[in-house]
């Protein structure tokens, strides 16, 4: 068992075996662990071999196989429950299957679409019938960080009911707070970014 700061444990599950013609024919250069210091070869990586690798309460099972198709080079097959990942690191593929476990349980990933300079951040969307503004509903909320006398701060957009609301946050307390009939309508209110219109920056139009 091998442990870091990380709170990652390897454990040697199957040793795998050594195969002529991989770890010493013309594509072995692939089939050998190199030290960074003196270029010497650590191990090989073994055909088949397999180690259990434990990182934050979670045991993930990594196997040594040939890559499809090409049968020369290595693919590291990651399994952890019911998510099975395939890829050409081990490093990447328990990587990969570790996004996947965070990934179960979201309904909505959030969205970054841009507005000239302006990266709006869209973390809720609701749902409603209203195609022009694409179907957003009460709920709906986005943000934009901008200057607010003359210091940074986050103008948080908002759908509410039949509210179209604006709130200024700074150093995580409400500053402002503006409400329309529109995103238009709130938005020249807040006298902030005249530049474009509040349906561009709630993020309604992309």
């Amino acid at each position: 068992m091998v442990k870091n700061s990380h709170q990652l444990s390897v454990f040697l599950e199957n040793t795998g075996l050594l195969v002529q013609e991989l770890h010493y024919g013309p594509y072995s250069r692939f089939w050998w662990d190199f030290s960074n210091e003196n270029n010497i070869a650590n191990f090989p990586i073994r055909l088949g071999q397999q180690v259990k690798v434990s990182l934050n309460g979670h045991d993930f099972f990594l196997t040594v196989r040939k890559e499809t198709g090409s049968l020369t080079l290595p693919e590291y097959y990651c399994k952890i429950g019911q998510i099975e990942v395939t890829e050409t690191s081990l490093t990447k593929a328990i990587s990969t299957a570790y996004a996947k476990i965070l990934k179960n349980d979201v309904e909505f990933f959030p969205v970054m679409c841009l507005t000239g300079k302006y990266k709006i951040f869209l973390y809720a969307i609701g749902c409603s019938l209203n195609e022009k503004w694409r179907y957003a509903g009460s709920d709906f909320q986005s943000s934009i960080i901008h200057t607010f006398e003359k210091k940074q701060g986050i103008f948080v957009s908002r759908i509410e009911n039949n509210k179209y609301i604006v709130k200024i946050y700074q150093n995580f307390q409400l500053k402002k707070r503006f409400i329309g009939i529109s995103p238009d309508d709130v938005w020249k209110k807040v006298e902030q970014i005249q530049k474009y219109n509040g349906t561009q920056l709630f993020g309604l139009i992309i």
